[in-house]
């Protein structure tokens, strides 16, 4: 909800102004971009009274006076932050890093949110190849999960759930019905002639690929090896 001065000023002009109604609101003028965000106790906010704190329901209860968010794109360098005590908690580490951090008695690893994140890869449907259902339904058959969870969260089990549907598998929705095309050996020569047969003529494939998230890249690695061994 923005309010109504903000939402009356010029739609071409970025937001100026940040106004939080909860626990927190953001400090403007210590942002430094690509690098700080600092938010402060809001004062004027008065959490629900009674009820649990569960996920995103109940009071939302402030702990600290002051939060800094600083964004650090290598990951060693974060790895190491966390280590030497600059920063206190790092959100997502990368599947390499937290060996490291296990490692470190000081630091305690844990999985905060069992419902993940989920990973889709969604095709252009509007543009050859993949406005061909064929060729798209083609790719599920050489689409190994276990191989994007390895490369995204190494060999441990623990950290992810296979096979996924759309759905998160731990939320009421999820389900594993109908994902059997998941499982077996993939069979990438197969799949070359079917996606030939149904009529593809070598369309260059490009992959958008964000290469300042560890994670997101490694996954993106895989499936462009996926596309390569079933071209």
């Amino acid at each position: 909800m923005m309010p109504e001065r903000l939402a009356n000023t010029d739609p071409f002009k970025a937001v100026s102004e940040m106004v939080g109604s909860g626990p927190f609101k953001w400090v403007a003028n210590e942002r430094v971009v690509g690098s700080l965000a600092v938010y402060e106790r809001n004062a004027a906010y008065k959490p629900r009274e009674g009820k649990l704190e569960q996920w995103t329901a109940g009071p939302k209860i402030a702990h600290f006076d002051r939060v800094e968010w600083h964004v650090i794109p290598d990951e060693s360098t974060k790895a190491n932050a966390l280590i030497s005590g600059e920063v206190d908690w790092w959100e997502n580490p990368t599947s390499d890093m937290l060996q490291l951090l296990d490692r470190t008695p000081a630091i305690k690893t844990v999985v905060t949110d069992p419902t993940g994140i989920m990973a889709c890869m969604r095709m252009n449907q509007l543009w050859p190849p993949f406005d061909n259902p064929k060729i798209r339904q083609t790719l599920l058959k050489v689409i190994d999960q276990k191989d994007f969870m390895i490369a995204a969260n190494v060999t441990d089990p623990k950290l992810w759930h296979v096979p996924s549907g759309f759905f998160c598998p731990e939320l009421p929705m999820g389900s594993t019905t109908g994902l059997s095309v998941f499982e077996g050996k993939r069979d990438y020569a197969a799949a070359a002639k079917e996606i030939k047969d149904a009529g593809y003529k070598g369309e260059k494939v490009v992959l958008l690929v964000p290469t300042d998230q560890a994670i997101l890249k490694s996954e993106c690695d895989v499936a462009a090896e996926m596309r390569r061994r079933s071209a």
